[in-house]
């Protein structure tokens, strides 16, 4: 699914493009990504188009396999720390001497956090993150410039 949003701030390698909530219409699952109730959802993305800040780019989710993202950033390590934590409170713990749930619960922290980061570059390494596809219009063009352009692209005598 493709949605268009405005690129903040941008450097050579990377740009963080706004995308306003539920812009794409197909799912709506942008907000699912968002670290808050926001209306919009900020994606870091690879600037292989070299936008500037003020473009609007188009970016193409992954639709299929999205769910597929969503569990290795969030579904895996949920399981790790609940297998950290059974690890360290019934097995470790005794070995050790320790208090059950301490070791628990420090295991589980540990396993979670090194768990999601392995979810979060496993999601990258799949292609499973936003892609930029094309610039819609750039920021020095003037509204009138970007429906002539439109215009022009459909062909002589065609308009939207």
């Amino acid at each position: 699914m493709d949605c268009v949003g405005t690129v903040t701030s941008a450097d050579g390698r990377s740009a963080v493009v706004r995308v306003e909530r539920g812009n794409c219409g197909e799912c709506k699952g942008c907000g699912l990504l968002s670290r808050s109730l926001q209306e919009a959802v900020d994606f870091e993305v690879p600037n292989r188009l070299q936008a500037r800040p003020g473009d609007r780019v188009a970016l193409r989710m992954p639709s299929g396999p999205l769910i597929h993202a969503y569990l290795l950033a969030f579904g895996m390590p949920v399981a790790a720390m609940l297998a950290g934590y059974l690890l360290g409170s019934s097995a470790l713990a005794p070995l050790l001497r320790l208090g059950e749930e301490v070791l628990g619960v420090v295991l589980a922290l540990a396993l979670g956090l090194v768990s999601f980061l392995a979810g979060l570059r496993l999601t990258r390494r799949m292609g499973l993150e936003p892609r930029m596809e094309y610039i819609a219009s750039y920021a020095d063009q003037k509204p009138e410039a970007a429906a002539e352009e439109k215009t022009a692209d459909l062909g002589p005598g065609l308009s939207d």
